[in-house]
């Protein structure tokens, strides 16, 4: 077992980010692949948050929009594709 610190530390030295952030950023990728090969007929936005467990969808809409360049509605607009790996498609860990 190691300390709430040593894990911060660990992230840090291998990810750049802190295990927090790791987890914020690969729901986010995680959202992203699961809008883009969805219907938006059959499928909202705040569904696919709530799947991933993210409560505040403005927060979502936002940090989104920073990390991909788009609302995660436009995502869902676009014809249904299929996305690679979620954590492959991030230009970097800090954004």
């Amino acid at each position: 077992m190691v300390s709430q610190r040593t894990l911060e530390y660990g992230f840090r030295e291998e990810l750049g980010v802190g295990p927090l952030r790791f987890l914020r950023l690969l729901r986010l990728h995680m959202a992203r692949r699961e809008l883009a090969r969805s219907q938006a007929a059959s499928t909202t936005v705040a569904d696919v948050a709530d799947h991933f467990g993210i409560l505040h969808h403005s927060r979502f809409a936002a940090e989104y929009a920073n990390l991909f360049g788009e609302m995660p509605s436009q995502t869902l607009a676009r014809p249904t594709l299929h996305v690679a790996s979620p954590m492959l498609l991030s230009t970097s860990w800090n954004s």
